[in-house]
């Protein structure tokens, strides 16, 4: 009797662990499947970030060269 009740838990507690591998394999394809979806997002918007550096890089560049030349234009000219 002992004996049939162990073997009776340990087939209980073997579906309870199938279940659980079985919700954890299901879990684990959704996260997998949401960290693809993440990636391909943040991949489509490398490009757009790219661009928007240039473009400001190009107006820092541009800042940059209208101060100096504003600074060589106000600056005392030498008569010696």
């Amino acid at each position: 009797m002992q004996r049939d009740f162990r073997i009776t838990m340990f087939d209980v507690k073997e579906r309870e662990l199938e279940e659980r591998v079985v919700e954890l394999e299901e879990e684990n394809e959704r996260m997998v499947s949401e960290r693809r979806e993440l990636a391909l997002a943040l991949q489509k918007k490398v490009p757009l970030i790219l661009a928007q550096l240039r473009t400001r890089d190009v107006e820092i560049n541009n800042m940059s060269l209208e101060r100096d030349l504003a600074e060589v234009g106000s600056s005392p000219v030498d008569s010696s």
